[in-house]
């Protein structure tokens, strides 16, 4: 299963946006966390045209505990951000996962370390 974790995202309607890529892309869920505005909203159904009715979408408050659990569950985590550590999104595009999540996190403060 492909998920994508958004965490602390702050436009509504960056998360819309984010519902139409995941439809297009494949994955099978969302999980919003932290601040992330979450359905319905007339803004996410602007952006997202139709597809957070079709993408399954999870809430949870706390970022760390989900990929913790999903970390349990052999899940391989990773995290969307551009750091001098950072390896070309390429390089994972052609590995094959069964289980994979991919972190967004906000917008001006970028991903939380402890992710």
């Amino acid at each position: 299963m492909k998920i994508l974790l958004l965490d602390n995202i702050r436009s509504i309607l960056n998360v819309g946006a984010l519902f139409r890529t995941c439809d297009g892309a494949g994955f099978e869920k969302i999980v919003l966390t932290g601040f992330t505005p979450t359905p319905p909203r007339r803004e996410i159904t602007k952006t997202a045209i139709g597809a957070e009715n079709f993408v399954v979408w999870e809430y949870y408050k706390d970022p760390i505990k989900i990929v913790r659990d999903l970390q349990a569950q052999g899940y391989k985590i990773f995290v969307l951000e551009q750091t001098a550590e950072s390896i070309d999104f390429h390089e994972i595009a052609d590995m094959e996962y069964e289980n994979i999540c991919l972190i967004l996190g906000n917008e001006i403060e970028w991903v939380k370390k402890e992710l």
